[in-house]
């Protein structure tokens, strides 16, 4: 690519995305994943440039008419996507300065949320998923994630750092409308937790996560069970 690459070239980009995918039902499968790859392509190539300030609106409103898709997404360009908003979503979050307001996203088919502060500062504190106002006014089920306290973690945490109290992020992503198809009535949440005062590979936070229920649950006749979740860490 030739063009000089620039916010405004990035912003005019997703806008022709978003146009063309105003109504998904109405391009082709060929040109719905010409249009998803190019959007995909420019945030991996520019991530810093794609979750600027004056050009995530446009950014997220075209992942919002991507995903609008649903399920009828291929597995494969799912993934990709959620890679895609992964990084975005990490971008914005090293954009923010220490204790600034957590940037926050909500659409009809996703929500996302990046705050960044010292340990002691996030710790034992909850963030919920934005929600629509719509959602807001019908006290539609929040998803939640909070740092664990020092007591679980801090100690450790400091021994890997050069931070007293270290800066760490939080990013907090949903998606809204099931795109992968899963039969769960539980939305598809994905977490991620940075440190970015690390020295060490290994240096690593835990989040605990409270996935709310579409609908009430009636657990009177449902065996009790144990699982374990397994996650993908990683340091800044």
């Amino acid at each position: 690519d030739s063009q000089d690459i620039t916010t405004t070239v990035i912003a005019n980009r997703a806008n022709n995305v978003a146009n063309l995918l105003s109504d998904v039902q109405l391009l082709s499968a060929t040109g719905f994943e010409m249009c998803t790859k190019a959007l995909i392509q420019t945030v991996f190539q520019y991530p810093l440039l794609s979750a600027d300030y004056s050009v995530m609106d446009v950014v997220v409103k075209a992942f919002t008419n991507i995903l609008s898709k649903g399920d009828a997404i291929p597995s494969t360009t799912f993934a990709n996507i959620s890679q895609a908003l992964s990084l975005l979503s990490s971008s914005r979050q090293s954009m923010l300065a220490e204790g600034e307001l957590p940037s926050t996203f909500s659409t009809n088919t996703f929500s996302m949320l990046a705050v960044k502060d010292t340990l002691s500062a996030l710790n034992d504190k909850s963030f919920s998923a934005p929600q629509s106002a719509f959602d807001a006014f019908n006290n539609a089920p929040q998803t939640t994630a909070k740092l664990l306290s020092p007591t679980n973690v801090g100690r450790r945490l400091l021994a890997e750092t050069t931070a007293a109290n270290p800066v760490v992020g939080m990013n907090l992503l949903q998606y809204l409308n099931n795109p992968t198809g899963s039969k769960s009535q539980f939305s598809n949440v994905v977490v991620e937790a940075t440190v970015y005062d690390s020295v060490t590979s290994n240096a690593s936070i835990n989040v605990e996560v409270t996935v709310q229920s579409g609908s009430k649950i009636d657990y009177s006749n449902t065996r009790s069970e144990t699982k374990q979740v397994s996650c993908n860490p990683s340091a800044r």
